[in-house]
């Protein structure tokens, strides 16, 4: 499982994104999920914008397995900035247990 963690551009942060990522990575890397940055070839990408512009969403196909954060907030839902680490790696981890699954 390869999980990408994309950036916007940092114009106009509203959050702190390398904390966040770092969070994110860490946990994923711990139990085994492998993380990559700014790739949109991974099994499900992680979208780290610092404001609800949700520039880091550009470039990614719609029917890609995403989380988008946007300010704070997951998936157009408001959150708070506290809360969105624990969101996304919830996310990764739906996403995973549906691929381990049998069909």
């Amino acid at each position: 499982m390869l999980t990408s963690i994309k950036f916007c551009g940092g114009c106009n942060p509203r959050i702190d994104r390398r904390r966040l990522a770092k969070e994110i990575e860490d946990y994923l890397n711990a139990h085994g999920v492998r993380v990559v940055y700014n790739s949109t070839e991974a099994d499900f990408i992680i979208c780290i914008s610092g404001c609800t512009a949700s520039c880091a969403r550009q470039g990614i196909e719609y029917d890609k397995p995403a989380a988008l954060i946007a300010g704070e907030s997951v998936d157009d839902l408001a959150v708070g900035e506290k809360s969105l680490s624990s969101i996304v790696i919830n996310k990764v981890r739906d996403y995973l247990g549906k691929l381990e699954k049998p069909l």
